[in-house]
Parts: C-alpha cells; structure tokens; sequence
C-alpha cells in the first residue's frame, strides 16, 4: 500500500513539474494527463428511439431538399435533437440508400446478408461436428476387436 501512495505521490510530483492539469482529481486523471499517447476510450453508442430517428432523419431530407436550407441542415437538425452530427448524417445517408437515390446496400439487403452469414456459420459448425464424428466412428471401425 506504501507503494501505491508513493505512486500516486510522484504523479502529483510529476504534474506539478510539467504544469500539467488533469481532467479530474482521481489519480487516473493525473495519468491521462501525463500520457499523452494512452488510448481513449470511445462512449458506447447511444441507442435512440426508432420514432426520434425517423423523425430526425426526415427533417434533415426536408431541410436538405430546399435549395435555401441545404447548406448546414444536418448540423441544425442534430443540434434540435441532442446528437452528434455524424450520427444523423449516417441516417440520411442510409435513408436515402432505401430510398433508391443513392447506391448501396439497402437495410433490409443488409439484414438478409447478416442472416445468412449466420446461417452459413452454423452450417459449418455442423460439418465440422458431423466430420469429426464420422472420422471418429471410422477409426473405432478399423481397430481390431478382442475377442
């Protein structure tokens, strides 16, 4: 435990000497600060409700048809509702993939291919199950009984 403390000592020590300021007064903020090539954390996605997501993306259609609206409607409409602006970019661009006027794999496209890889993934498992089996069965065959 006097370990630790002398540790986490010496980074206060540390952060003084470079003038460095930590984001929180834990001791991992103090590391975060000193290292600056630790990797972040990214946030988990947030999950939104389908009924905001619709909404959202067809204001940001709209806004985007206009010719006066076009420029900075995404960037409106995210801020409107509280998210990022890549996430409502990603919406439209998938909307308008389902809409047929951008090409693409379309969602239900999409679903169907995951579909199918799992299917196609259970399927080998089985061959797998069903070779190792017929190799096994084949080896107690050919072994000699004692009679």
């Amino acid at each position: 435990m006097a370990t630790t403390s002398r540790r986490l000592a010496s980074l206060s020590e540390a952060a003084e000497i470079l003038a460095v300021r930590p984001k929180t007064e834990s001791p991992l903020g103090l590391v975060e600060a000193l290292n600056p090539w630790r990797m972040r954390v990214m946030a988990a996605p947030r999950k939104y409700p389908d009924e905001l997501r619709e909404r959202a993306t067809r204001m940001a259609v709209e806004l985007r048809a206009d010719p006066a609206t076009k420029q900075g409607a995404i960037a409106q409409v995210s801020e409107q509702f509280g998210m990022h602006p890549e996430t409502l970019r990603n919406w439209v661009r998938q909307a308008e993939i389902d809409g047929g006027v951008r090409p693409g794999i379309t969602s239900a496209e999409a679903q169907r291919i995951a579909q199918l890889e799992q299917e196609n993934r259970e399927l080998r498992r089985a061959n797998h199950i069903l070779k190792t089996a017929s190799a096994f069965f084949a080896a107690e065959l050919d072994r000699p009984t004692s009679r």
